[in-house]
């Protein structure tokens, strides 16, 4: 994982904003989520969350495309969705403590925003920023 400027943490603090389940929060939660996360680099075709895996870290695409595919036993995978700049996924996992419900790989070069499983409750599930009640 490599370290992110103040002016690029900045960046990224808006572009968190822009993703579906964070956009309630305020400029103050957001810019505590972009300090707490870590940018990481994938290549094309690599794994960066494998289907049936604890999740402990949500993302957020900030350059490049991923795919979501589910593995079904005896079947080839099934592409479910794309993500790209300024979405999200992984989410699920954190917030109802499920298993990952796929298999999420790199489409050519990428870089995400991943932010762990503390720190992601630590600013969400405050009383007054409950995700649950937003939806």
């Amino acid at each position: 994982a490599m370290a992110a400027t103040p002016n690029e943490r900045s960046v990224y603090a808006g572009l968190l904003g822009t993703a579906e389940t964070l956009g309630g929060l305020t400029k103050q939660e957001l810019t505590d989520l972009a300090n707490a996360m870590d940018i990481r680099e994938f290549q094309d075709g690599q794994i960066i969350i494998h289907q049936g895996d604890r999740g402990e870290h949500f993302f957020v695409v900030l350059e490049g495309l991923v795919t979501a595919r589910r593995e079904v036993e005896g079947a080839a995978p099934r592409t479910l969705y794309s993500y790209t700049k300024g979405q999200s996924f992984g989410e699920r996992a954190l917030l109802l403590a499920e298993p990952r419900a796929a298999t999420v790989v790199a489409v050519g070069p990428c870089k995400l925003a991943s932010i762990q499983r503390k720190d992601f409750d630590r600013v969400l599930l405050r009383p007054c920023a409950s995700i649950m009640h937003r939806h």
